[in-house]
């Protein structure tokens, strides 16, 4: 149990599956007793929910169908956290598209701009939401006791990256652009709250055993599957458990001194492509 899990109120977007989906589970593993659980998909949502609450009976989960690429959503999105909770207090901006396999000159440009407005634009709108609401609220305090070591907890935001965040995957330009353009925002908006007791993190999964990846959704062939195992020192892919493990620390009391770290969760896979 994280004893500022335990205080505060959690946010997860992309929650109705795979990575979304566990990091809501993990939340509630650590003692988050209020989230909510935000997505397109209500029947995935739904599906969150029982699985939330089967292994926490004290977490209370409210759904909320948003596009992140829509401010007005967004911005609902918060309110609703708000009007049902009273705050909000952890944030995994976690909702994402996959695009894969394909060159620059190959890409259709309205996939593109569709990838940009989920996984680039997405970030920053819920960002800017969220930080609003983290600026207005009265911080969380954990000092126990001993005001030398005194913690303050406005908020945190963790932002769902890539592998292709800090790496040159080929065929995956376009992917790559975004996903380097959210660790760069992730720097510079942890370097901007921290003052203010926010902490904005970033977590990077290399391929990971999701339904976007599995069920093809990443346009992904079976050729690019077994190959993205070999370029892992495990030889393995990443599991979305521990994606959401990674989350949850980042969130909570044992990463009080953390803010502005990209976090590579990839089975080692970003040792073969540092650039």
């Amino acid at each position: 149990m994280d004893p500022i899990l335990q205080k505060g109120v959690g946010l997860v977007t992309g929650a109705a599956s795979g990575m979304g989906q566990q990091i809501a589970i993990k939340l509630a593993q650590q003692g988050c007793t209020k989230i909510l659980c935000v997505d397109l998909n209500d029947a995935g949502l739904q599906e969150t929910k029982k699985l939330v609450e089967k292994v926490s009976s004290a977490t209370e989960v409210a759904l909320y169908l948003a596009d992140v690429s829509d401010s007005k959503s967004v911005k609902g999105m918060v309110d609703e956290c708000v009007s049902r909770f009273g705050r909000l207090d952890f944030a995994a901006n976690n909702a994402g598209i996959g695009l894969g396999g394909t060159r620059t000159h190959e890409t259709d440009v309205a996939l593109y701009e569709k990838l940009y407005r989920v996984n680039e634009k997405g970030v920053y709108l819920c960002t800017k939401y969220e930080v609003q609401q983290m600026l207005k609220q009265e911080p969380l305090d954990w000092s126990q006791g001993d005001e030398r070591k005194q913690r303050v907890f406005r908020g945190s935001i963790v932002n769902t990256c890539s592998l292709s965040g800090t790496a040159s995957v080929p065929t995956l330009s376009c992917y790559n652009s975004v996903k380097h353009a959210v660790v760069s925002m992730t720097k510079v908006d942890a370097r901007q709250y921290a003052p203010q007791g926010i902490r904005i993190n970033a977590v990077s999964p290399g391929f990971t055993l999701t339904p976007m990846l599995m069920g093809g959704g990443a346009g992904l062939s079976e050729d690019f599957y077994d190959g993205s195992k070999a370029q892992s020192p495990m030889n393995r892919l990443t599991f979305p458990e521990e994606v959401a493990e990674t989350v949850c620390f980042l969130s909570g009391f044992r990463a009080s001194g953390i803010t502005g770290v990209n976090l590579h969760v990839d089975a080692g896979a970003s040792l073969f492509h540092v650039i």
